[in-house]
């Protein structure tokens, strides 16, 4: 996995508004179309990237979540 293929993942999923329903619908073949593996694949899956994606309410996750367990 290169760095490029992930930026160009990040810059496609938040300007191209097709895209993005395409990978809110179904992330793993949006991006298994860019070869990520599954460290890139890991960290869009994160709570964040998916919140601005719009797939889940940040607000309400993290409040789910133990504030320690980061550490």
């Amino acid at each position: 996995m290169t760095n490029g293929r992930l930026a160009e993942f990040m810059k496609r999923v938040f300007t191209d508004e097709k895209f993005k329903r395409s990978f809110l619908s179904n992330p793993g073949k949006a991006m298994g179309d860019f070869g990520l593996g599954n460290r890139a694949k890991g960290a869009i899956l994160s709570i964040g990237v998916m919140g601005v994606a719009g797939a889940t309410d940040i607000a309400k996750d993290l409040a789910a979540i133990e504030p320690l367990q980061f550490w």
